[in-house]
């Protein structure tokens, strides 16, 4: 499971946004063991009177711009280091690869979320079925 809260400053087209969707889905899909069917993503627009972004810290080459995203993946407990490690590269690589969005551009924050504090809907707790 990932609910993915998608912040931005920049006005994307809307072919853009459908592009990095498919790059963080597609990512967990091969690295984070996120189901193919689960795919809960929400853009939060951001202004430049609320967003303060260093442009440089601690990036080694290059510099953020107007096109920054920060991503923050609400997941269930449980991957490994390793798993976030992949995860963060190649979210980060696809969106490069995708779009317009450079890679140092893109900030990911896995935000780990207990079982017992999730409900998709009509009220109900998930549980997390046996495997």
């Amino acid at each position: 499971m990932a609910f993915i809260k998608v912040f931005h400053e920049f006005d994307f087209d809307v072919l853009t946004v459908q592009k990095v969707n498919e790059s963080i889905h597609t990512a967990l899909v091969e690295s984070f063991d996120v189901p193919e069917n689960d795919s809960f993503q929400i853009w939060v627009p951001l202004t430049k009177n609320t967003s303060f972004v260093d442009e440089k810290y601690p990036l080694n080459k290059n510099s953020r711009t107007n096109q920054f995203i920060y991503l923050e993946i609400f997941c269930f407990p449980g991957r490994t280091s390793e798993q976030k490690k992949v995860s963060y590269q190649k979210i980060a690589d696809r969106i490069d690869e995708q779009t317009t969005i450079k890679k140092e551009n893109v900030f990911i924050l896995f935000n780990e979320v207990s079982v017992e504090n999730w409900s998709f809907g009509e009220g109900i707790a998930y549980e997390k079925k046996s495997e």
